[in-house]
């Protein structure tokens, strides 16, 4: 577009600039903070992401905070999970009874059904007298994952 410009001895009507972020499919954006902080907002935003140039949408994701008490859920350490737009690879979960690790098949969140997903599976192995945070994770997501999503994905920190 600049040549086109060039070629016809206009000037450019915006002025068209390369930012190059770190985190923006994890975040925070800390790198756009700091963008701004030194530059003018952008004012339209671009992203040649997939199969540029043939990009109508971005998908969307849902991020999910909820949170139990530790005490009595049943769970003394879980693991699982590192960034939330990617089915997890490795879970373990420790309990009462014992420390369960599941692997799985990692695979980012644009293509879940590529992926197994660890915590599904190391809650599958948990008895079912594990304690509430067990019961509350299999009626919540295991089984709309199961039905819905091929693979869900979620991130579990003690």
């Amino acid at each position: 577009m600049a040549q086109a410009y060039e070629r016809a001895g206009k000037p450019m009507p915006r002025r068209i600039r390369f930012i190059f972020g770190q985190t923006e499919e994890s975040g925070p954006w800390d790198d756009m903070v700091a963008y701004v902080a030194h530059e003018e907002p952008v004012r339209f935003g671009f992203t040649p992401d997939a199969d540029f140039p043939a990009i109508y949408c971005e998908k969307g994701i849902l991020r999910l905070h909820l949170t139990m008490p530790l005490t009595d859920s049943g769970i003394l350490d879980a693991k699982g999970g590192t960034v939330v737009n990617m089915v997890p690879d490795a879970c373990t979960v420790t309990t009462a009874a014992g420390t369960y690790q599941a692997a799985g098949k990692c695979a980012h969140g644009s293509t879940p059904w590529r992926g197994e997903n660890a915590i599904d599976r190391a809650m599958e192995q948990l008895p079912a007298e594990s304690g509430p945070f067990a019961a509350a994770y299999r009626a919540l997501f295991y089984s709309f994952a199961k039905l819905f999503l091929h693979s869900f994905t979620i991130i579990i920190h003690c």
